[in-house]
Parts: structure tokens; sequence; C-alpha cells
């Protein structure tokens, strides 16, 4: 019983240092609590929490007021949860949907709580000095631009953009991709009568498209051609055009295909207004550091078979998990892969039919 009251005890001192930032007597909490005992009782209640360590003295003839194990208990074990009601949810949801950034968010918190509570709030994001990184990427977004995207194991996504004297060169960066060693060995695998063209998509060459109207890109598909030009025009297009496959390499960007391939979907629209793609072939190399590698396969099958009416062969895409750089080479089994992939293409192509799935 005496422990019991003790802790009433406690809550009322709590809640009247929080209310007048005085310290609190016993005589004080025996005039404005309802607790049952003597003003004497109560003292000796406030020395034995003293002793506890849940509160302290400033000064020999002053009250008692909270120690910080004080508060975690009164939080963890006194305090009284006061449920929202339904007016003001819809108001917290509404106010924080309107964040714009992790900062925002954290602002908008902290006001919030502090409106709800009437008292000084303070919000923090976990820190990133004791977070642990799992996940680095760097993205080309422009030919003197990068964007940093870095991962911790806390969840959280920070994204900064870095200015460059110059983008590293094409082949220094293919020599690093294992999603380009993986599509080379493929193609130095196939065998005659095959030849294969490389067009390169790579740091921002495909503008993505923007929508014209039917009867305009109607025009210009009819001169193969494309209003906003570029690799489009002059690579792409004559290049499907002339092909009995395609092959595209795909490293996984967030479980899709890179922003360059999702460009060059929407930008082939006007192909399609010209003559179909259903004597094309379609095979697919998927690279993922983890996994998503059949999400990336089904974004390219949706965009180029169900939509640009491209032929699927059995076994068309060779998904591998190579998270870091130049590191597929050195996978179980890869040798093998790289050596069925192309017998399989071989065999489409030559009307063999599959031999080995993989």
């Amino acid at each position: 019983m005496a422990q019991s009251r003790r802790m009433l005890v406690l809550r009322a001192v709590v809640e009247d240092y929080i209310r007048s930032q005085e310290p609190v007597g016993s005589t004080t909490l025996t005039r404005d609590h309802d607790l049952g005992v003597s003003s004497a009782t109560v003292r000796n209640d406030m020395a034995a929490l003293e002793d506890e360590g849940y509160l302290i003295q400033p000064h020999t003839s002053a009250g008692r007021v909270p120690t910080e194990k004080g508060y975690r208990y009164f939080v963890d074990r006194l305090a009284t949860v006061v449920p929202l009601s339904e007016a003001q949810r819809r108001g917290i949801n509404s106010f924080l949907s309107g964040s714009v950034s992790l900062k925002d968010a954290l602002q908008r918190s902290a006001r919030l709580l502090s409106e709800i509570t009437g008292q000084v709030a303070v919000v923090a994001s976990p820190s990133l000095a004791k977070a642990t990184l799992r996940h680095v990427e760097m993205v080309p977004v422009a030919m003197t631009t990068l964007l940093a995207v870095v991962i911790t194991d806390t969840g959280r996504v920070a994204q900064h953009g870095l200015t460059i004297a110059s983008m590293p060169a094409v082949d220094e960066t293919n020599r690093l991709s294992n999603t380009v060693w993986i599509g080379r060995q493929v193609l130095q695998k196939l065998t005659s009568p095959f030849s294969f063209r490389e067009v390169s998509l790579q740091n921002g060459t495909i503008q993505d498209c923007r929508g014209c109207s039917y009867t305009a890109c109607l025009h210009f598909a009819q001169r193969h051609t494309c209003f906003y030009g570029g690799a489009i025009s002059t690579e792409i297009i004559p290049a499907i055009e002339n092909c009995d496959a395609m092959l595209f390499l795909c490293p996984n960007y967030n479980d899709a295909v890179s922003a360059n391939i999702m460009a060059l979907f929407n930008r082939l629209t006007n192909l399609l207004t010209q003559r179909d793609l259903y004597d094309k072939y379609l095979f697919g190399i998927v690279v993922s550091g983890y996994s998503g590698s059949d999400l990336v396969a089904q974004q390219l099958m949706g965009a180029m078979c169900f939509n640009k009416t491209t032929m699927l062969p059995p076994c068309f895409c060779l998904m591998q998990t190579a998270h870091d750089p130049d590191s597929a080479k050195n996978m179980p089994d890869i040798q093998e892969r790289i050596q069925a992939f192309p017998a399989n293409m071989e065999s489409v192509l030559l009307g063999r039919g599959v031999k080995k799935t993989y």
C-alpha cells in the first residue's frame, strides 16, 4: 500500500512541477490532490522517493523536483494516455501529409506535438553518425552532375546532388559494370552467322517523351525520326528496324529499369505508328544488387512485348545478383550461365528451340 501511495505522490509531484516549474512541497500536494493522508505522511513518502532517486531537493527548505529517473518512471508507468479524437486524427494526418522533405516533416511534427501537449517539443531523426551504411549509389543525372543516394540500416534515405568537373569515361564505368561485363561476355559467345551492334544509353543521352499529339507523332514517324531527335532518330530506330532481335542490358534501379531505358520505352511509341515489331525477338540481362531482377524483367517484358509487340522466347532473360562493382565474374555458376544464355539465343533465332533453362 505504501509503495502504491508513493507512486501517486510521485505522479502528483511531476504534474505540479510541469505546471508550475517550482519545487513542490507536501502541503501543496495535500491541498491540491486527494491523497487521503496527512502532510507528514506525504513528507515521509517524498523523502523515501528522494532516497530511491526519483526526486531531489534543491536545498533544505525547498520542496522536491523530479529527477530524470522520476520523469522516466512517470512516462513509462504513471502517465495517463488520452486517446485522440477522430477530428484530431484527421487534422494531424492533413497537417503532416503536406510535408515536402524529411526536415519539413520533423519541423511539422515538433510544432504539432507542442500545440497538442502545450509543452516544448523536440523531434529528432536517427543520427547518421551512429547509423550503418546499407547501400550507396551514384546516379549520373547530367554530364557534370551526380545524384548520391545513401541508405542506412535504420531505413533512412538521403539524397545529395554532386557537381563534378567531368563524368568518368564511358569505358571506365563500363569496366566496373557487372551488367555490361555479362552482356559483352554473352555477345562474344554468339557464333556465326550472328552480328550485333551496341548502342549505349548512358549519361542522359535519351530525352524522355513529352507526349506529342498523334498527328505530330505520326508525321515524324513516317520520316523514321522523332520530334525530339537525338540518339533515338540517329541510332536506335534504325538499329531496331534492321535487327532480328534486341538484347537489353538492364541494371536494377530500385526494382525498375533505368531512367534512360524507360525514356527509350516511351519514345519508341512513334515507331509503332508505322510498323509492328512482332517479327523481332526480345532478350534481356538484368543484374541486381540484392533482389528484384524478376520485377525488372517483368517491366521489360511488359514494355516491349505487351506494349510494343515484340516476340518473347522461352527463357528470354538472364537474371544475376552482383552487388559490388566488377564482382559478377566471381559469382557461382556465372560461367555456365553465360555459356547457356547465348546458346539458347542461337537456338531461338535459328528455329531449333530452347535446349536448357537457367
